[in-house]
């Protein structure tokens, strides 16, 4: 488990945002509020440094019922976050992830087509965070294993403190 420090380099998923910044939750994930809510605080009183890229915004922002909603949603989260830009030296490390992803696809003989626009934005997000340099990434993906493997050990990948661990369970085909 990943221990927060000062001036540290963390990296926030987007339902990590919508459960601890936004405060919404379907009634499954209703637990992961107040978690969520305590990590960004935490990250806050220690100093580290959390951000969110430019591809989580899009997501938590595209969430929104209306546009007055999406606008102040933006204005609410570039306010708290630094938003990290989805650049050229990510794209590279996208590129390397997207050939694991390939890989350990052929490897099991999975195919993850079903996911295909879930698991580009995931691996645009651990891009982002790879290209950073961020310590550890946050998520309360139910597909934390999955992200660990495309990772390849270049970044931690963790569920906010308190989650439970039942995105270990899971694998390619879920």
């Amino acid at each position: 488990m990943y221990e927060l420090k000062r001036k540290a380099v963390v990296c926030l998923d987007s339902n990590v945002v919508i459960w601890g910044f936004v405060g919404e939750a379907d009634r499954n994930n209703f637990d992961k509020l107040e978690k969520s809510r305590q990590l960004i605080e935490e990250c806050s009183k220690l100093g580290v440094n959390a951000f969110i890229p430019s591809i989580v915004l899009a997501e938590v922002v595209s969430g929104c019922e209306n546009i007055d909603k999406a606008a102040k949603l933006y204005s609410g989260i570039t306010k708290k976050f630094r938003v990290a830009p989805f650049d050229g030296f990510a794209a590279y490390h996208y590129a390397l992830l997207w050939q694991r992803k390939k890989e350990l696809q052929r490897n099991r003989n999975q195919n993850l087509s079903g996911r295909r626009d879930a698991l580009k934005a995931d691996c645009m997000i651990i891009a982002t965070a790879i290209a950073l340099k961020a310590e550890c990434i946050f998520t309360g993906n139910n597909e934390v294993k999955v992200f660990r493997e495309l990772a390849q050990a270049k970044i931690q990948v963790e569920a906010p403190p308190g989650f439970s661990r039942q995105g270990e369970l899971l694998d390619f085909e879920n």
